[in-house]
């Protein structure tokens, strides 16, 4: 249903709104052109009978059935246009469709929101679905159901077929192996928070507590974590490499991206274990520009290439660069090797022949 109401299914819902809106509209013309075609024989009718001589009345007596046999059908044809009129959905208005495209961006995490109550979607879900038309074959292993949207759209489903002595809330062997993961380094109550933060859920579509956790562990042979995520010596979280360092929690990140600090992740969303040593620390943390260290525009200048290649061989550990305090800011300096054109000997340094 989520996936339906994106803002793409959302659109591709409201073109097949409107063209079921022109499709109703062209039958609102239908039957205000009969209710005109009643109209133009009562007309017709009236004339017909008031230019008649009354002293002709075999004549006169006809007209007059005519007449009312055309005020009868005009009121009959009146009847059903307004009844059928009345049932004709209207088409959505350029505000109604822009408020929809506004709830279809916001309507997942309303959705998932802890206050959401299931009574609530489900009131959501007859608000879209009109029906569901589900097909069970005599064999095979899936069975094919159609929803049937309000608006025209049908979107065509094959889920898998029960089976006798099989459950299927039943987790899936990827989230089994990432719980056997974390549960080495962390404890039920982090593994719970690491899974919350990864959106992750329980087959049966709950969020996972500690008690969750610690079912699935049983349930799968798991060994409880540790109650304290391990650590050794110059090991830290980026919270406490950032402390540290004197730096932010998020800059601590990037100097692991940038290959300055060495760290890594269980699964994204787990702590960081970063490994900040005393010589990371003096070399993140100086104040001073060391002798013969260049800025990032100089020894892009230098090496002949552009700035961003530059961080990117400080990324692969090609070149050795360290950040230092400017002001109220950081940049960076970079020491080049010795194969670099500058520090290469001449042609003529003689002090670099052989004898």
């Amino acid at each position: 249903m989520l996936k339906a109401v994106e803002p793409l299914g959302l659109e591709s819902m409201i073109q097949a709104a409107q063209a079921h809106a022109d499709a109703a509209e062209a039958e609102r013309r239908y039957w205000h052109q009969r209710v005109e075609r009643a109209e133009y024989e009562v007309g017709l009718a009236r004339r017909q009978y008031d230019a008649i001589d009354p002293e002709n009345r075999l004549v006169a007596r006809e007209l007059e059935r005519r007449f009312e046999k055309a005020l009868q059908d005009l009121e009959a044809v009146r009847r059903d246009a307004d009844a059928h009129i009345e049932q004709l959905p209207d088409a959505l208005s350029p505000k109604e469709e822009t408020r929809l495209m506004e709830l279809a961006r916001d309507l997942p995490r309303l959705w998932r929101a802890p206050t959401t109550r299931p009574q609530d979607r489900t009131r959501v879900v007859r608000c879209l679905i009109d029906h569901v038309v589900v097909t069970v074959p005599e064999e095979g292993a899936h069975v094919k159901a159609e929803v049937h949207w309000y608006g025209g759209e049908v979107s065509t489903l094959e889920i898998p077929r029960g089976r006798s002595g099989k459950h299927r809330h039943v987790a899936e062997p990827e989230l089994i192996e990432l719980v056997r993961r974390l549960a080495r380094e962390f404890s039920d109550v982090q593994v719970a928070y690491i899974l919350h933060r990864k959106r992750i859920q329980t087959p049966k579509g709950l969020p996972y507590t500690a008690n969750r956790v610690a079912n699935l562990r049983k349930t799968h042979g798991i060994a409880p974590g540790p109650r304290v995520p391990r650590s050794g010596d110059d090991i830290y979280t980026a919270q406490q490499a950032g402390e540290r360092l004197g730096v932010d929690r998020s800059t601590v990140i990037r100097f692991v991206e940038a290959g300055l600090l060495r760290g890594a992740q269980v699964t994204p969303g787990a702590p960081w274990r970063i490994e900040v040593s005393e010589d990371d620390v003096r070399r993140l943390t100086t104040a001073d520009t060391p002798k013969g260290w260049l800025t990032l525009k100089a020894a892009a200048a230098a090496l002949g290439v552009s700035q961003q290649t530059v961080l990117q061989r400080l990324k692969a550990g090609q070149l050795e660069g360290m950040r230092v305090q400017t002001g109220r800011r950081t940049a960076w300096r970079i020491r080049l090797l010795s194969t670099t054109y500058d520090d290469q000997p001449t042609l003529f340094d003689t002090s670099v022949c052989e004898v």
